[in-house]
């Protein structure tokens, strides 16, 4: 079995190709250089990659343990300008347009949180797809569902 390499696009120079076991074989670092070898000339890359701390932090991830009911509140739309301007060093209408949509909704208030089945209709749900033209077929159906109609007598 043979494995291409990484390649950006046609015009960079093409990568030699390994072989599935050939690549197991090499280090997670030779490996990377080997894959990447047509997009960059040079690479700099440490030591130790991927870094150890950075694969436990992916595989454990630290989240809040805290036990207390999560709550939603309006954010503080001053602080969050400031704080956007010093870090992204974004204009302010750039933090608006970012912000002010979510200050929006937020101020609508939340509506409880969807669930999947609510996407999709089931037998229950009473949806006709299709209306039926004939009368005979109207009579069947309308019949197995028991909403039948009192039929006129031809005499009368």
């Amino acid at each position: 079995t043979w494995v291409n390499s990484f390649d950006i696009t046609d015009d960079l120079k093409k990568p030699k190709k390994v072989s599935a076991d050939e690549l197991a074989a090499l280090s997670p670092l030779e490996r990377f250089k080997l894959t990447h070898q047509s997009i960059r000339r040079n690479w700099n890359v440490s030591a130790i990659f991927p870094n150890p701390h950075v694969i436990k932090a992916y595989q454990y991830p630290d989240t809040d343990k805290s036990t207390a009911r999560f709550s939603w509140s309006v954010p503080d739309l001053a602080n969050l300008r400031v704080f956007c301007g010093q870090e992204f060093g974004w204009p302010i209408d750039t933090v608006d347009s970012k912000l002010l949509p979510v200050v929006r909704a937020v101020s609508r208030g939340f509506q409880a949180q969807t669930r999947i089945d609510g996407y999709f209709t089931s037998y229950n749900d009473n949806i006709k797809y299709a209306k039926i033209r004939s009368k005979r077929l109207k009579a069947v159906v309308n019949d197995i569902k028991g909403l039948k109609k009192p039929r006129k007598h031809e005499h009368d």
